[in-house]
């Protein structure tokens, strides 16, 4: 099935080399686009656990997805994307979308899709201005990389400055009633169009844009050892400044923060740490050379980055004692931007610590640690 959808997109993207992937037309509100987008990624990670220092080779392709994109009427489009991952072999619904755009306004989505969420989950690996996806930002209820069926709601005021996301998802599947999610986003300087967003735009934009999320469900976190209900309540708060380009570059700053509430959810006497209570953040800074560097027809832009995040489980086991868990992870990459997202190679090094807890020192104790060197290469068409 992959492979048949992967020829089918090579094979009619010939024909129109001139924009991103292939696009017919049939009039002017049917047609039909198909493109493919790739990340493989080449390093070696070193693990420093029980005295061990040594270093394991990795070459992976992280992902594969073909998009399928149209319209079939005035006011309604779709979309319907897939997912192959090495990890497991096996590909998976990304996307799958109806679509009824009526205005700048008031627009429904329908379907499995990304919810009202932060802006790295909106953004995803393939537009995300660093490679590896934050830890801090992946415990919202999913099915599928940050997917969920529902139904959303969306549009701009009149100004075309706040954009407004809500909806009605699945979550939890066990739970009795419904997710409900929403996003406001404030831009102070230019505007960003579209349900989705980006984590940059390459300097080409002043953008200061404010973003709050809310996610709720009644018995969300499921039910605990003892029999009881725990509801689930996520939000986060994010921002991205960037500015154009200069004959000094450009800066480009993305944070976010976030809290998650599981009610105290407890499984067989202790902290689950995918559904504990805790709260983390991310900086991530970079800044866009001046020019475009490179070597004959491969030039393009290079940003130096580097983030930081953190994330700290706080809950109490059933024995009413404190068992925390910190996690800490720096990453320091170097992007190089041939053609936007559409060519994209990345070169950077992470060092992650993993903390867990000794109650009775009360301190932070068994301390596992690992480094990692990686190439990624980005394409889509």
């Amino acid at each position: 099935m992959l492979a048949a959808c992967v020829a089918a997109v090579v094979l009619l993207g010939v024909q129109d080399t001139a924009r991103a992937g292939y696009k017919m037309e049939f009039d002017e509100n049917r047609w039909i686009s198909l493109g493919i987008g790739l990340r493989f990624e080449a390093g070696a990670q070193q693990e420093q656990e029980d005295g061990g220092h040594h270093w394991d080779k990795s070459f992976t392709v992280d992902s594969i997805r073909p998009y399928i994109a149209g319209q079939v009427h005035e006011y309604i489009k779709f979309e319907a994307n897939l997912d192959y991952s090495s990890s497991d072999n096996d590909v998976q619904l990304l996307d799958g979308i109806i679509k009824f755009e009526f205005n700048d306004q008031f627009n429904i989505w329908g379907g499995r899709f990304l919810p009202p969420t932060d802006r790295a989950n909106f953004s995803g690996p393939y537009f995300l201005n660093t490679w590896a996806f934050p830890l801090v930002s992946q415990r919202y209820p999913q099915i599928f990389a940050g997917r969920d069926n529902g139904v959303a709601f969306w549009g701009y005021d009149p100004s075309g400055r706040l954009k407004y996301q809500v909806g009605v998802f699945e979550g939890n599947s066990d739970a009795r009633g419904p997710s409900l999610d929403a996003r406001l986003t404030l831009n102070l300087l230019d505007k960003e169009t579209g349900y989705y967003n980006a984590s940059t735009y390459f300097g080409e934009k002043n953008i200061l844009a404010l973003g709050a999320v809310i996610n709720a469900q009644h018995d969300g976190a499921g039910v605990d050892a003892t029999g009881e209900d725990r509801n689930f309540v996520g939000w986060n708060v994010d921002l991205l400044f960037e500015t154009k380009m200069s004959a000094a570059g450009s800066l480009m700053i993305d944070a976010a923060y976030f809290g998650y509430d599981n009610d105290g959810f407890r499984s067989d006497g202790a902290v689950s740490q995918n559904r504990a209570d805790g709260d983390g953040f991310y900086v991530t800074a970079g800044w866009y050379l001046p020019g475009e560097y490179g070597f004959g027809a491969m030039k393009g832009l290079v940003q130096p980055t580097v983030r930081y995040q953190g994330y700290n489980n706080d809950q109490e086991n059933l024995g009413g004692v404190k068992d925390n868990h910190y996690q800490s992870r720096w990453d320091v990459g170097l992007n190089w931007y041939l053609r936007g997202y559409d060519a994209k190679v990345v070169l950077y090094y992470y060092h992650q610590d993993d903390n867990g807890s000794d109650n009775a020192q009360k301190g932070f104790v068994n301390e596992t640690g690992r480094n990692g060197v990686h190439l990624g290469v980005q394409l889509q068409f």
